[in-house]
């Protein structure tokens, strides 16, 4: 028996055309922009791939996103633009965490592997780093 996917349909307080998209899925609260959505890890693969395949950004863009920054002082901050870089610049991620639910993205644009966490764990942040990374290396270990 087939199986009937199901869609889901986001609203948003200020009406945005992306909320309205089938299986996509967003919680952002930010000055008083409220958009609420139902985030499936699919999502989050696919935004992911064409984030390494150049499909969004320009690569001089995406470039400076992945850039681990500075303080004032010149010290390494370990955080490009709104992601995660680690210390070797292999690895970004990038994780939300609120009452009701943790989302977790996590790439390794050199080898083309991205790992989605979407679970519904209030304010998950243990391990998720190590459980990724370990998840990444079982797919770079069993690649054709």
């Amino acid at each position: 028996m087939r199986r009937k996917r199901r869609r889901s349909r986001c609203v948003t307080s200020s009406g945005d055309p992306l909320a309205s998209r089938p299986s996509t899925a967003y919680l952002y609260i930010s000055y008083g922009y409220v958009l609420v959505g139902c985030a499936i890890e699919g999502d989050l693969v696919r935004f992911a791939n064409a984030l390494i395949a150049g499909k969004l950004l320009p690569e001089s863009a995406r470039r400076m996103m992945w850039t681990v920054q500075r303080t004032a002082a010149g010290e390494p901050t370990g955080h490009g633009l709104g992601w995660t870089i680690s210390k070797d610049g292999s690895e970004i991620s990038h994780g939300g965490t609120t009452i009701g639910g943790s989302a977790y993205l996590y790439l390794r644009p050199a080898d083309g592997i991205v790992v989605a966490f979407v679970t519904n764990l209030s304010l998950w942040t243990e391990g998720r780093e190590e459980l990724a990374s370990r998840l990444a290396d079982l797919v770079a270990n069993h690649a054709p």
